[in-house]
């Protein structure tokens, strides 16, 4: 039905957005796993086409196997020179509207299958569908895997959720950004797996100011090498009130993605 429509949606966003540069595997799955290709392929026009016309063509049937479907995902990435591809992002998009029934169901073991799979640090991406997605599973498996996770109700409107979700996946900027301060500074979330184009990372936390001025050094790896920039603070003079405030949100924000995972 309308969860269906909405998952091949998500896929067809997926090929709309890659390059003929870049490259695609693709695997269904069910009571079991499959794919029509082995391996990546790159995204010409006529493999886009074929591409396109399988995921037309995926078919409503058995169980969820999510076991196959996670092994069958990382093991295209096998072949790759790992050595040669410093410049791209590999990723795994995860597109579901249920809960595993067949295969491996335990959650516990499958996200370990999961981190036992990914060998070469690929970001994971989930996408759920429908109100019995497992959302809280799907969280972990994205959050494991230094990912994002979308949860797509039933509905109008979620096209616009699911292409904000594919644009942010197709425009990679930074990755592994790390932000190290001074001693005695206190930092909440000073890092981020990935910056895309458009988005930020926002860093609250607290410090001495009888320590001298804040001195920050921040490292993430760029599609032509490894980036590094040093940050000054400035002294807001005890006007900035809002801060405490901001610090507070983000604690919560903190405690609020452990309550979704966990």
């Amino acid at each position: 039905g309308l969860k269906m429509e909405q998952m091949q949606d998500a896929a067809t966003q997926v090929l709309q957005k890659l390059r003929p540069e870049d490259r695609l595997h693709l695997a269904f799955f069910s009571s079991d796993a499959s794919s029509p290709w082995s391996g990546l392929r790159e995204m010409t026009t006529a493999n886009r086409r074929d591409a396109a016309a399988e995921i037309d063509g995926a078919l409503v049937a058995g169980g969820t196997n999510l076991d196959a479907a996670i092994r069958a995902g990382f093991s295209a990435l096998d072949g790759v020179d790992w050595s040669a591809e410093e410049g791209r992002l590999p990723a795994l998009v995860l597109l579901t509207d249920g809960q595993p029934t067949a295969g491996e169901t335990d959650h516990a073991r499958l996200r370990q299958i999961a981190k036992d799979a990914n060998d070469h640090g690929v970001n994971v991406f989930a996408i759920a569908f429908g109100a019995d997605a497992d959302w809280a599973f799907l969280h972990q498996l994205a959050d494991d895997a230094n990912g994002l996770a979308l949860r797509v109700p039933e509905g109008a409107g979620a096209e616009v959720d699911i292409g904000r979700f594919m644009e942010t996946l197709a425009s990679p900027v930074l990755k592994d950004v790390r932000v190290a301060y001074d001693a005695g500074a206190t930092p909440y979330r000073p890092s981020a797996p990935i910056l895309f184009s458009g988005s930020e990372l926002l860093v609250v936390g607290m410090f001495d100011p009888e320590q001298g001025p804040l001195h920050a050094t921040i490292t993430a790896k760029a599609p032509d090498g490894p980036r590094t920039y040093h940050a000054d603070a400035t002294d807001a003079h005890g006007e900035a009130s809002w801060l405490p405030r901001l610090v507070a949100y983000h604690q919560i924000r903190r405690y609020q993605d452990l309550i979704d995972a966990e």
